[in-house]
């Protein structure tokens, strides 16, 4: 698959660190579709928001720029349905992809396939492997993708909403080929990913994210426990095993009976999810 392809030029951006612009005050229209007044930042999604969503929902291929333009909007009416349903579908989408593989270069007939890289070194910095393409450094906009789903699966965790971690743990984990692989032709770049990836690990942990991930124990589905817990053990963050059974238990404990069945099934794939890994 291409990716990239067609973030040339003239998308509008947000700064480089993942900052904000202020809310527009001229209102928008609320979840209902109705056009509203002035409101407090988040709560209103504006005709600029609807349209960054849109360029991404029309179009099937990544490009990189309209992601960035989206998740920016998704962040300015992050209370909004639109932009919580958004990022529901679409950070999970996005987040393999940008923090992933490269394409593989091509290589001579009858020799071992080239390592595919990462889609950063493809996409960013002076010397980026698809530096004859005529896309600009897509630096930018990876660096305000990443740092906004950072803030985007915070807020997410806050409703108690697990769905998005698996997909942010890319941006969290330094062995991400996003950040773990690089050419020393294009070291400069590499270094710009390492700092990214160290600003991204300091929102999530100023934002609280390793507490709010052990909550979502709690809170999340009860299919979604396996989930939450591989989440937990792969940033090693959080809890022991110990520590999460006993969260298990209390929660099973306090089930309502309409939820028993499911909470049985996941307590017995979480044991054996535990067992698997010693």
């Amino acid at each position: 698959r291409k990716r990239g392809e067609g973030a040339l030029f003239g998308c509008g951006m947000a700064d480089p660190d993942g900052s904000t612009s202020p809310i527009p005050t001229d209102g928008g229209m609320d979840d209902g579709g109705r056009e509203v007044g002035p409101s407090s930042a988040g709560d209103v999604m504006t005709k600029d928001h609807a349209a960054a969503f849109k360029k991404v929902m029309e179009k099937r291929r990544i490009i990189w720029c309209d992601y960035a333009s989206a998740f920016q909007a998704a962040l300015e009416c992050i209370n909004t349905k639109q932009s919580q349903d958004f990022c529901i579908k679409y950070i999970p989408k996005a987040l393999p992809m940008f923090c992933g593989d490269g394409d593989p270069p091509s290589t001579p007939y009858g020799h071992a396939p080239n390592s595919p890289g990462s889609a950063w070194d493809d996409w960013c910095g002076e010397f980026r492997r698809k530096g004859n393409h005529p896309a600009e450094d897509q630096t930018q906009y990876f660096q305000t993708t990443l740092l906004c789903a950072v803030k985007l699966v915070l807020s997410a965790l806050d409703r108690g909403c697990a769905e998005l971690m698996d997909a942010l743990d890319q941006v969290l984990d330094p062995t991400a080929p996003i950040f773990s692989y690089h050419r020393e032709q294009n070291r400069a770049s590499h270094q710009v990913a390492l700092e990214l990836h160290q600003e991204c690990v300091r929102i999530w942990r100023e934002g609280d994210g390793p507490r709010k991930r052990l909550v979502l124990l709690e809170k999340c589905p009860f299919r979604s426990l396996v989930g939450v817990v591989r989440s937990i053990e792969t940033q090693h963050e959080g809890a022991d095993a110990a520590e999460i059974l006993n969260r298990v238990a209390l929660r099973v404990e306090k089930a309502p009976a309409k939820d028993l069945s499911a909470a049985g099934k996941a307590c017995i794939d979480l044991i054996n999810y535990l067992k698997a890994e010693k």
